[in-house]
């Protein structure tokens, strides 16, 4: 799935049976999900692991980064701030960025996920300060305002019947805003 004002690659099943291949492979994470973003500016390490716990307010649908630690998980402690049990509410969230191209419009960086939570590109990229391009939800005062700058370039799978790998890669148009700004076509790939 992809959040409403992402754009990009997405897959779809034809029958059930491929949806629950689908779906297995998603929870077993192998389901490959690569994804350009835009910030403001590159972070001083252009390469990195972002890994936080995340809580989503179910009533706001406002993802949150939440400092938690694994005993607190496994007793079902409340949240620093004292309002809500953690236990089974906080996900574990991974990606995987590194910057790739960067000028005076911005830094382009290309990221992989290792899972997949509501908003977790955004929330990770705006809790280390570097929000996605036109994030009003979680670009607080960084934010510009625009088209969200989030694009999910690459799928790989493997086929529900063929049980071959697949891999789709489809850019972001080359004349589209924020987009323009970049040369992909001299861009190397996260593997």
């Amino acid at each position: 799935r992809l959040d409403q004002p992402v754009e990009g690659l997405m897959v779809f099943a034809k029958n059930q049976k491929a949806a629950a291949s689908l779906s297995k492979q998603i929870q077993q994470r192998m389901l490959g999900k690569y994804y350009y973003a835009i910030s403001e500016c590159a972070p001083e390490r252009l390469e990195g692991m972002l890994e936080n716990y995340l809580l989503t307010d179910k009533k706001t649908n406002v993802t949150t980064v939440v400092e938690v630690y694994e005993e607190q998980l496994d007793k079902g402690m409340q949240s620093s701030k004292g309002q809500q049990d953690l236990s089974g509410a906080v996900k574990k969230a991974k990606l995987e960025y590194r910057v790739i191209a960067s000028n005076e419009k911005g830094a382009l960086f290309d990221i992989k996920l290792h899972t997949g939570r509501q908003h977790q590109i955004r929330v990770q990229m705006a809790g280390v300060s570097h929000p996605v391009f036109g994030d009003m939800r979680y670009g607080g005062p960084l934010a510009q305002k625009g088209k969200l700058a989030l694009w999910a370039y690459s799928l790989s799978f493997t086929h529900p019947v063929l049980k071959e790998r697949m891999r789709f890669v489809a850019l972001p148009p080359e004349d589209g805003v924020p987009w323009k700004n970049f040369d992909f076509s001299a861009l190397g790939k996260m593997k």
